[in-house]
């Protein structure tokens, strides 16, 4: 009755983000779906034992969404980091190849400047 939860791949660009955030909003309507149906399965049910097997789905259902909300929580964090570090970088580029004198670490990030950082 389950079906399973496919791994989203690394973060692409903004637009495989977004389908891939489509993908597991339809997952989630969908398993959303079965629990409403389920529900009224466990309504119907005639006896204990039926029911308690129906509940067992209930919660399966539930800790599916919830795995479901986890992947996209994750998804949009990957692309909130991916576009600050794309900031950071541009920021240090544009700080390098204006030179003016800025001291850089070892790694090339400016030291006791100020970098405008958008996230």
């Amino acid at each position: 009755m389950l079906t399973a939860i496919g791994a989203t791949g690394s973060a692409g660009g903004g637009s495989d983000v977004s389908a891939q955030l489509a993908k597991i909003q339809r997952q989630i309507t969908d398993t959303q779906q079965k629990i409403t149906d389920t529900q009224g399965d466990l309504l119907k049910a005639p006896n204990d034992e039926a029911r308690k097997a129906i509940q067992m789905q209930l919660q399966a259902l539930a800790a599916q969404v919830l795995m479901l909300q986890q992947q996209m929580n994750v998804l949009r964090m990957s692309q909130v980091q991916k576009e600050a570090l794309e900031s950071v970088s541009k920021a240090v580029r544009s700080a390098s190849k204006s030179g003016g004198g800025i001291r850089t670490n070892a790694e090339g990030v400016p030291i006791g400047g100020t970098v405008d950082v958008q996230a």
